[in-house]
């Protein structure tokens, strides 16, 4: 079950526009939904990628969304209104972003396999292992790197200007090995 939030962020449409660069809030504890709201609110582009998880406690279920990256959100707007992120008392830190194509893409691959696939968790930040490319399904063309291959493969995707990754499962059919130089 998703929220009326979780789905405005799964149809947000991330791309780069110079006049409005991407950059990262680096949140107060526990202040990322907070800080989503209050930038909405504002009209200032954001993006919260947001994990749907269960609780199972005294025989009841419980659905409930955290988010994927704690601590962070990535916010798009202009220049001068950098302070109004800041007006709202959610901020620690922005932290800039040089490469702007990288961190789109990467989102990207965050967003389609948060609206794609069943399974989606945080994970630590790997930098090396065997690549892999998504040659079927929604994420075709994406790049990730295997981290486990039982009866599905688990596959990371890295969202490096923050070193966190998600990690999503996928069938060896969906997926291709990629030679690591190239």
């Amino acid at each position: 079950m998703k929220s009326a939030q979780n789905l405005w962020h799964e149809s947000l449409r991330i791309e780069y526009t110079p006049s409005r660069p991407w950059f990262v809030a680096h949140t107060k504890a526990r202040h990322e939904k907070k800080l989503s709201d209050c930038l909405t609110h504002k009209g200032i582009t954001n993006y919260l990628p947001l994990a749907v998880n269960i609780s199972r406690t005294g025989g009841r279920t419980r659905f409930y969304e955290s988010p994927l990256f704690s601590g962070y959100l990535f916010v798009s707007s202009e220049a001068g209104r950098c302070e109004e992120v800041f007006d709202t008392h959610c901020v620690a830190n922005l932290i800039p972003v040089f490469d702007q194509t990288k961190l789109v893409s990467e989102l990207l691959g965050v967003q389609s396999a948060l609206r794609n696939l069943a399974h989606v968790e945080p994970y630590h930040h790997v930098r090396s292992g065997l690549k892999a490319r998504f040659v079927r399904g929604p994420m075709t063309g994406m790049e990730a790197m295997v981290v486990s291959r039982k009866r599905e493969y688990r596959v990371l995707l890295n969202v490096e200007v923050i070193r966190r990754s998600i990690c999503v499962e996928c069938d060896l059919d969906d997926i291709e090995i990629v030679d690591n130089n190239g």
